[in-house]
Formats: structure tokens, sequence, C-alpha cells
């Protein structure tokens, strides 16, 4: 799945069901470092679709990071 040509298209849609593709995406390849494709693209899309929907798909793939005092990614 190239998921720059999906990303975009599923934020536009904007449903739940987008959301959790995005999440399966995120859960496969995060998953293998080896395999670094689209995953920023694809974060930022979730996160862009969890403040349109009131979602926290994204929240998984975070880590608090108490260093700055913010989120890290996976």
């Amino acid at each position: 799945m190239r998921a720059r040509r999906t990303a975009s298209p599923l934020r536009r849609f904007g449903t739940a069901a987008d959301a959790e593709l995005l999440s399966a995406y995120l859960d496969h390849y995060l998953s293998r470092p080896n395999l670094d494709y689209d995953q920023a693209v694809v974060l930022g899309t979730l996160l862009y679709l969890d403040e349109i929907l009131g979602s926290e798909y994204t929240t998984r793939f975070l880590v608090l990071d108490s260093t700055f005092g913010g989120y890290s990614c996976w």
C-alpha cells in the first residue's frame, strides 16, 4: 500500500473507518523499522482525523516524553 497516495483521500472522507485503516497501516509498518515508507504522512493524517472526529486513534502511537513536556512518536 502506498500510503502517501491513500492517506490524502482518506483524510478527505474523514470517517472512523478511514482512521482504523490508517491505524492498521501504522500497526504493521511501525513494528518493522526496515520498512520506512510514509509513516510520517499517515501519522499526520491520523492526527488530523482525530481532530475532526474527536477521536484518539493516534494516542497509542505517541509516547509521553517528560524530557520535553510533550509527546514523541512511536
